[in-house]
């Protein structure tokens, strides 16, 4: 478990929406009154560099990024990331990269009970599932490159279709430029004879 330089105080990084900012302040006072060092964030994005740059012990976030979990994992993989929401449906995807989902409706005790259970036990996510974790974030990357691969062969399609249609059209006016002119050799041709009756 990472722990701060003097070992001894538990690390929690708390994400919350911009719009949440207010409950984020609240959950970060109550956390450092049970004794916990709290950092904050509401950009997902941002606590990835947060958690490169500090000894973090636990996530708790309401954002449920599931690329910025595996990001987070990716750069910590033994930090347990508890997810704290109110929707458990909205962290379905995310849940793949946490130790536990956390309801918002649940009392203050249960969540600090939670936290307590998971910087005691860091081994729920630890060398045991390591290769779990490792396997969930390649089978993401997978999907990622699938999308951009799904995305490729339908603007191949576009550019083969649009030169389909440009070859067809430059196809076809040199046979209508043909009819054209055997409609006017046979308009010419038939002439004479009318003039003659």
């Amino acid at each position: 478990m990472d722990t701060q330089d003097d070992g001894s105080i538990p690390v929690i990084l708390c994400i919350d929406y911009p719009q949440n900012a207010p409950a984020l302040e609240i959950r970060r006072q109550v956390l450092e009154a049970v004794g916990y060092r709290v950092l904050t964030t509401t950009c997902i994005s941002d606590a990835r560099e947060i958690i490169f740059g500090n000894n973090i012990d636990l996530v708790l976030t309401e954002q449920v990024d599931a690329a910025s979990l595996a990001a987070m994992k990716r750069l910590k993989p033994r930090v347990p990331i508890a997810i704290y929401s109110a929707d458990c449906r909205e962290s379905q995807q995310a849940m793949r990269f946490a130790a536990v989902f956390i309801t918002k409706l649940a009392p203050v005790d249960e969540l600090l009970d939670t936290i307590a259970d998971l910087l005691e036990k860091p081994t729920l996510i630890g060398t045991g599932v390591d290769w779990y974790l490792k396997a969930e974030i390649e089978i993401e990357q997978a999907r990622i490159l699938l999308d951009k691969s799904r995305s490729l062969i339908q603007a191949s399609g576009k550019l083969a279709s649009r030169a389909h249609s440009r070859l067809s059209q430059s196809l076809r006016a040199p046979q209508a430029q043909g009819s054209k002119r055997a409609l006017r050799n046979r308009a010419e041709t038939a002439a004479p004879h009318r003039v003659a009756a």
